[in-house]
């Protein structure tokens, strides 16, 4: 479905009274043919100007994308190649991983980190998600994520972890950090979520450090190989 139909179909502003016919006359057309025909009405003018800061997020990410946090950390998007070394660090980590996280035993090997990094570029490339690599002094640590994106109502989630022998360095937060500054500034979006299981108070210090608020305990929220844990919402809002 093109962008812009399925823009003003589920997002126009409440309102708005635009036929079925409208729309289809520019189903086919592009964002930038839009933008720059002659006589484009007044109605796909306004919603053109909303829906522009995420103009990004709705066509995909760039599948070179990166982020630089500072002269020792950089995140990158997943590449086909990263497939062995995302492999044994999970390997390395995977009793520490599988305390709070459920999917630690889907990758048991290097055929399904490669599946697992072939569905995430995939994500990306529809703008359904952005999974980065953590490189730390050019070494692969972790991951770091935003999915859960609802452009309807700009908002995301974020995930994340780390090779268990660098915790305590700050590499996560900062990541995390970097992370957050992009969805507000670059991507516009208006809310950010991350989820922390109860008993994870390790994790629960990087929300807590960036200025997110505990907004409550959801019961059940985590399945976790048969059980489910609870979780606390941290959420941050770009006007805070």
């Amino acid at each position: 479905m093109d962008v812009i139909f399925h823009c003003v179909i589920n997002h126009r502003p409440v309102g708005l009274e635009v036929s079925i016919d409208e729309v289809a006359d520019y189903s086919w057309l592009t964002y930038d043919e839009i933008i720059n025909a002659n006589n484009c009405p007044e109605w796909l003018v306004k919603y053109l100007d909303e829906i522009n800061a995420t103009k990004r997020t709705t066509r995909g990410f760039d599948t070179d994308f990166s982020l630089t946090v500072d002269d020792s950390l950089t995140l990158r998007s997943l590449k086909i190649e990263d497939t062995v070394t995302l492999f044994r660090l999970v390997n390395s980590n995977r009793e520490h991983l599988r305390r709070f996280l459920g999917w630690v035993d889907n990758n048991c090997s290097e055929i399904d980190t490669r599946a697992f990094i072939i569905r995430e570029k995939d994500k990306m490339e529809k703008g359904e998600s952005l999974t980065l690599s953590i490189w730390y002094h050019e070494e692969f640590v972790g991951l770091v994520d935003l999915h859960a994106i609802d452009l309807l109502n700009r908002s995301v989630s974020i995930g994340y972890w780390l090779d268990q022998k660098l915790q305590g360095k700050g590499i996560m937060t900062r990541s995390v950090n970097e992370f957050v500054k992009h969805a507000f500034r670059e991507m516009k979006l208006q809310r950010i979520e991350i989820l922390c299981a109860t008993e994870n108070v390790r994790s629960q210090t990087i929300p807590k450090v960036l200025g997110f608020k505990n907004e409550g305990t959801l019961k059940d929220a985590i399945w976790h190989y048969g059980n489910y844990l609870d979780a606390y919402v941290y959420g941050l809002t770009n006007s805070e």
